[in-house]
């Protein structure tokens, strides 16, 4: 498959997902099927993702020589955010695999048991695109220990970012950012949905929007941009007995240093005491930056708004996601 440039532009991304996703709604796809062959590997058995998101076919293949392969599959008649979620996931897999070859034998030594699984072959019909990965047997980062969990956490969101620094200008090119300005730019948006997906929350999302914008010069004023999964968390890290595997790079882009920690806020927030920890662990790290305070209230207001314009998530999870906004709102060191 061609890199290519605008695969995950926000401005192209926006307007071909909301064209997309109305039209895949009034013709529906009935091919939900995995392919029996994808280049050399022939279709196993299907696999079921647990989780009320499910956008993509998953499955597993198997070659000649008996190697498995890790399948993710889009399939509508009209190309939407999951499509491009997909493809966008597809390229970022390719650059860095090339870069962890070339920078395996220097990786800091914290990072040594870091890696990803190798993209094997993409696939793109008139109607479906799927990836294949190499296959890792291992456990989810979700068995271990809150202790352990930081440190595997901060050494995944290190390794992403680790390959971000060694990316070469034109491979640089080929990866999505989010700047400040996307972030000021989307943020009416997300206003405009939570409130008509929650109402009940509307009062919160409207009292956060006075404080994101006073946080937009601190946002602003941060020019440096790295590499950040944007979906980390303990489903999306593998332990195994050599190394530990990120995956799930749908969302990577080059964006704000701390984007991270406010998503990965959001998604455990209050689900166990494994939130505090880290959100004490972000602040230690972090207290002294001079406009900390100000670009961690305005990405959690943002990330905490873009967790409530979706439906699908059950009244205790939307119940989280309003108190981390209150939380933000009301955000002091």
């Amino acid at each position: 498959m061609k890199t290519n440039k605008q695969n995950f532009n926000l401005t192209r991304l926006l307007t071909n997902s909301l064209i997309g996703r109305i039209l895949n709604f009034f013709y529906k796809n009935t091919h939900s099927k995995l392919p029996a062959i994808v280049g050399d590997y022939c279709f196993v058995s299907n696999f079921e993702k647990i989780g009320s998101k499910k956008d993509f076919v998953l499955g597993i293949y198997k070659n000649s020589k008996g190697q498995k392969a890790f399948a993710k599959m889009w399939t509508a008649n009209y190309k939407d955010f999951s499509y491009y979620s997909l493809k966008n996931e597809i390229q970022v897999t390719k650059i860095l695999n090339s870069v962890i070859r070339k920078t395996r034998k220097i990786l800091p030594e914290g990072l040594k048991r870091m890696n990803m699984p190798k993209l094997i072959s993409s696939q793109e019909k008139r109607n479906y695109l799927i990836m294949l990965t190499e296959y890792i047997q291992g456990q989810e980062a979700m068995v271990l220990t809150n202790e352990k969990k930081i440190d595997v956490y901060f050494k995944t969101m290190e390794f992403v970012q680790f390959l971000g620094t060694k990316l070469t200008s034109k491979q640089k090119s080929f990866i999505s950012k989010r700047t400040p300005f996307n972030f000021a730019l989307l943020y009416p948006m997300l206003v405009a949905k939570a409130v008509i997906s929650h109402p009940r929350a509307s009062l919160y999302i409207l009292m956060g929007i006075p404080t994101f914008l006073r946080c937009l010069p601190a946002l602003f004023k941060e020019k440096k941009l790295v590499l950040n999964h944007r979906d980390l968390h303990f489903k999306n890290i593998l332990i195994t007995k050599n190394s530990d595997f990120v995956i799930d790079l749908q969302l990577c882009v080059l964006t704000h240093p701390i984007h991270d920690f406010t998503t990965t806020l959001r998604y455990r927030w209050k689900e166990d005491d494994f939130y505090l920890k880290l959100l004490k662990e972000i602040i230690r790290r972090h207290q002294g930056s001079e406009y900390f305070e100000s670009l961690f209230k305005g990405l959690s207001i943002n990330s905490a708004t873009h967790g409530l314009t979706d439906k699908s998530f059950p009244k205790r999870k939307i119940d989280f996601h309003i108190d981390y906004l209150k939380y933000a709102i009301n955000f002091k060191l």
